[in-house]
């Protein structure tokens, strides 16, 4: 392999005057070496150097099943302001410790909202009490 640099730099080689393809010579040779010794006929696999683990890519993280249930049925669950379905329904969430925003909305029913980090697989259930309306005043 022939590197045709012809830049010229001082310092790369102790202070001498030298060629990009002078200073890199031994690193160049060394990766030669290598691939000529992988292309052998009777060469072993290379083995891959390892990642470094904040440049590996995120393995695929654990999910928790929850069943998001409401009494009564019907309710439009939600979480983090994404709509699921409705009641009963099910969700599956990262493990990662992190907080989620979960809602139950059903027609002539107070909304019900619970933020909280689920640690394990389970129920939510969102008992939802009517909405109360006001009196109707008193017509004369």
């Amino acid at each position: 392999m022939v590197l045709g640099l012809a830049l010229v730099g001082w310092g790369a080689c102790g202070g001498k005057e030298t060629t990009v393809s002078q200073a890199l010579a031994p690193s160049v040779a060394a990766v030669e070496e290598q691939v000529q010794l992988a292309m052998a006929p009777d060469a072993a696999p290379p083995v891959p150097a390892s990642i470094p683990e904040e440049a590996a890519e995120p393995r695929a993280s654990k999910k928790l099943a929850l069943k998001l249930r409401s009494t009564p049925a019907g309710a439009a669950a939600s979480v983090d302001g994404r709509l699921i379905g409705l009641t009963p329904t099910r969700v599956d969430l990262p493990d990662d410790g992190r907080a989620h925003d979960f809602s139950f909305v059903l027609s002539g029913h107070e909304p019900w909202r619970l933020r909280f980090a689920p640690s394990n697989a389970g129920v939510i259930h969102a008992t939802l009490r009517e909405s109360v309306t006001p009196d109707a005043a008193p017509t004369r």
